[in-house]
């Protein structure tokens, strides 16, 4: 990959340049991103309270598959807030609507901005958004390459290049790189 990552210029925008192929990838991991948070339709769900990001809730229970063994990558992204199984499914009957709604208009944003081409400008909030978006595919690909610690890092680097997995790791360390210059950007 030859991205050449992202800066601020003069003018304090946040610019980026990434090839046809890397626009490519990245708006296909994320469209694969959004299908698995999107917010699952509800028959029995008031449009209003769906609008306001207050579905009915024990509809919303049922269809964002809160009571449902989960996916590990939902797990890693929609984190249980509290230990006890009880106070955790309250918890997210009144956020997680919410927090997936967030997650898909940024990663909405994001596919946005790589239609304009090779080259990308950001504004503030689409900086934010390109954040939140590289960091949640950055979060499936670790829990897809099972990575918790250095010790995987090593794991991963030293795997065969016709590995399954040597490649997902080169799309992580791809959206990492990103991810560090645009922190590094948005911060300078």
């Amino acid at each position: 990959m030859a991205a050449f990552g992202f800066r601020r210029t003069l003018t304090g925008r946040v610019t980026g340049r990434l090839e046809a192929m890397e626009r490519g990838l990245l708006r296909t991991m994320i469209e694969q991103l959004v299908g698995m948070i999107e917010p699952p339709e509800s028959r029995d769900a008031d449009p209003l309270a769906v609008q306001l990001g207050l579905e009915d809730l024990d509809s919303g229970v049922g269809h964002m598959g809160l009571l449902d063994e989960r996916d590990p990558v939902l797990e890693r992204l929609f984190p249980p807030g509290y230990e006890d199984a009880a106070e955790a499914l309250e918890f997210r009957r009144f956020t997680e609507l919410g927090l997936r709604q967030q997650k898909v208009a940024a990663a909405l944003t994001v596919l946005a901005t790589l239609e304009d081409g090779d080259k990308i400008n950001l504004d503030p909030a689409q900086a934010s958004a390109w954040l939140t978006t590289l960091n949640d595919l950055r979060l499936a690909l670790a829990v897809r390459l099972d990575i918790t610690g250095e010790a995987d890092h090593a794991r991963l680097q030293s795997l065969a290049e016709d590995d399954d997995q040597f490649v997902q790791y080169q799309v992580y360390d791809f959206l990492t790189y990103l991810q560090e210059t645009l922190v590094r950007a948005v911060s300078g």
